[in-house]
């Protein structure tokens, strides 16, 4: 599903977005790592919910908002005005894969730096803004993705190129791999391309030592099926 940078929907999917569905669907359900660390969700079922800049609180709103299509259109036209501030005038494609996660893509502009900003710090503070825009509005799919001029695309194929050496030890030794721990978004890319090779994966630690262990499939899941 795919909203058109003028209005509708289309059924494409830009060079701009991560992965394939599948691949955009599971980092949020599975491995246990959740959403992206920037975007913080609230429950829907909490006393006071969030203030907006209009006096409403989230959970003060009304009947929940649970129209994805509605919910793209407004984080696209709420980032567009966000960037307008910064003298941009550009059209933000926005789409989602699993009804879920609101994607909205940046196009390269020469403000690329400063929106992406150091390690990327700059879209998740623009995630997280929108995120809690749709939640003061009542929308229950609140979860943003933000990406600027492929910027994340990029790092996840480094990320994952970068890993295959890890992934080649793993299988050729036979035996575990504790990898050094690394941020959420991170692990996630790892976490799914290990899976694609054919690796098992597990997240321990906590907060900052939170790191990935790599594991030879088991036995069990190497034998074909009768």
């Amino acid at each position: 599903m795919t909203v058109d940078n003028t209005k509708g929907f289309r059924g494409s999917q830009p060079d701009g977005v991560q992965g394939t569905d599948e691949q955009r669907t599971e980092p949020y359900t599975k491995y246990g790592e959740g959403a992206e660390e920037s975007v913080t969700q609230q429950s829907a079922g909490s006393g006071r919910g969030v203030a907006s800049s209009d006096g409403k609180q989230a959970g003060a709103v009304g009947a929940p908002k649970e129209d994805i299509e509605e919910a793209i259109l407004y984080a696209k036209k709420y980032l567009e005005d966000l960037l307008s501030f910064f003298g941009l005038n550009i059209d933000v494609y926005a789409t989602t894969h699993d009804h879920e996660v609101v994607e909205l893509n940046v196009p390269s502009t020469h403000l690329n730096g400063f929106l992406i900003g150091q390690r990327g710090e700059t879209t998740r503070a623009l995630q997280h803004t929108i995120s809690t825009a749709l939640r003061n509005q009542g929308f229950t799919n609140s979860r943003v993705n933000v990406d600027v001029a492929d910027y994340k695309k990029h790092r996840a194929e480094r990320v994952a190129k970068a890993a295959e050496e890890w992934f080649r030890d793993v299988k050729d030794q036979g035996q575990a791999k504790e990898l050094k721990p690394m941020n959420a978004a991170d692990r996630r890319i790892i976490h799914q391309a290990a899976t694609d090779y054919g690796l098992e994966t597990e997240s321990v630690g906590e907060g900052r030592d939170r790191h990935i262990i790599l594991r030879p499939a088991s036995k069990a899941e190497e034998l074909p099926e009768d």
